[in-house]
């Protein structure tokens, strides 16, 4: 069985709750705007789906994370900031997944430079992309950068951390998209 439908679904059906029925617009929103990002408080946001990734081994996912930012009064602060928050997040994709928790930094606000350190578990299904044994878990460090919020590229260092094929190496994976 494929695990491409029952993942791709969920990103659909993800889309169209959050983004087509307007539950995450704010007061005082136009009807015809809608938002992909739920501010909880003036510090937390949610955003559903924050980036599309495409990488190794877990080919095609998204990924949604919660932020939680240290920085207060981040709009009056004149000139060049740097905005620091926590994050969370859970990354499903066509052949494996990743739950991270981590630190992420925003460096000026007019071109911003999205930098994020954390520690991921991934977990592989169907047909990973380098052959890695399906049904597996992982653990490890990622390092992240987005440009300007839109183009980003990841990079990760895994260790196998469930039993299965003996021998297995740990690994570097890497990740490119679209989004923080």
């Amino acid at each position: 069985m494929s695990v491409h439908r029952p993942v791709l679904g969920f990103g659909c059906a993800w889309l169209m709750v959050f983004s087509g029925t307007g539950l995450g617009a704010q007061p005082g929103d136009r009807p015809a705007r809608r938002q992909l990002a739920w501010f909880l408080s003036p510090d937390d946001v949610l955003l559903p789906i924050s980036s599309v990734e495409w990488g190794r081994p877990d080919r095609w996912s998204f990924t949604s994370r919660y932020v939680h930012m240290f920085t207060k009064h981040r709009d009056a602060r004149p000139g060049p900031a740097w905005i620091h928050s926590a994050t969370f997040l859970a990354s499903p994709g066509t052949d494996g997944g990743r739950l991270g928790v981590g630190y992420h930094g925003v460096l000026n606000r007019k071109a911003p430079i999205l930098l994020e350190a954390r520690v991921v578990l991934l977990r592989t299904w169907g047909q990973p992309l380098d052959g890695r044994a399906p049904g597996m878990n992982h653990v490890g460090p990622e390092l992240r950068m987005s440009f300007t919020g839109v183009f980003n590229l990841g990079a990760g260092y895994y260790r196998r951390n469930s039993s299965g094929a003996l021998g297995e190496k740990a690994f570097w994976g890497v990740h490119l998209g679209v989004g923080m």
